[in-house]
């Protein structure tokens, strides 16, 4: 159950170290949602289970399905929009990110990055998506598809600059936080692997990092510029 110390004040960043039980039933609703928004996708990467075979046939989960399931948690604080697929396959994504922001919720979602362009970018800004966590597991054109299946490297470099460049001049009263670069060596594909993630919301209490800090680390694992 909740600790009566944080009872009603949950971290929707930090759910899972509000939450203590002694029993296999829950006593309190549940306040994070992880929604499998599709299980289509536009790459075949050697990671991924869907490349090597289909557990089940192609689909986005209906608008109808995913307010169902919404609106029988009353109490949600926290809602991740990815599963196995790319979430930015679905083309109704921005009005569930804005349906789950109007209910106050946290929301985030992994993405490639392939189809994070212009008009995509500007549609979840402006329905207050909460974090953006973009997929980039190689350090160069050649790693990265080799591991990814397709030679989207510097699409993906373009898509990234230009959301946070129109996140930064969006005429809205939320403001970036900056990305977050994540590095380390893979020992089997001998290649750095890094992810960004781009917040939204008010600015992190940490302070944001410029443009650079994302380009820093991901020179560290190989020349990109």
């Amino acid at each position: 159950m909740l600790d009566p110390a944080t009872k009603g004040a949950v971290d929707p960043t930090r759910y899972f170290e509000n939450v203590t039980t002694d029993d296999d039933v829950p006593e309190q609703d549940p306040v994070c949602l992880y929604l499998e928004t599709t299980n289509r996708c536009n790459l075949l990467c050697t990671t991924c289970p869907r490349t090597y075979e289909e557990l089940e046939p192609p689909a986005d989960m209906s608008w109808e399905l995913f307010t169902s399931i919404v609106d029988q948690v009353p109490r949600l604080q926290r809602a991740v929009l990815h599963g196995v697929g790319e979430p930015m396959l679905v083309k109704h994504l921005p009005r569930m990110v804005r349906y789950l922001k109007d209910r106050g919720t946290y929301v985030l979602f992994n993405t490639n990055g392939t189809v994070l362009n212009e008009k995509n970018g500007r549609a979840l800004i402006a329905a207050g998506l909460d974090e953006l966590r973009v997929s980039f597991d190689a350090a160069n054109a050649e790693s990265y598809r080799a591991i990814r299946g397709k030679n989207y490297f510097n699409r993906i470099l373009k898509n990234v600059r230009a959301f946070r460049v129109a996140h930064r001049f969006a005429r809205n009263d939320r403001g970036i936080a900056g990305f977050r670069p994540r590095c380390r060596r893979d020992r089997r594909q001998g290649s750095a692997l890094a992810a960004a993630r781009v917040f939204q919301g008010e600015r992190h209490r940490h302070g944001a990092p410029g443009s650079g800090t994302l380009r820093a680390a991901l020179r560290r694992g190989g020349r990109l510029y």
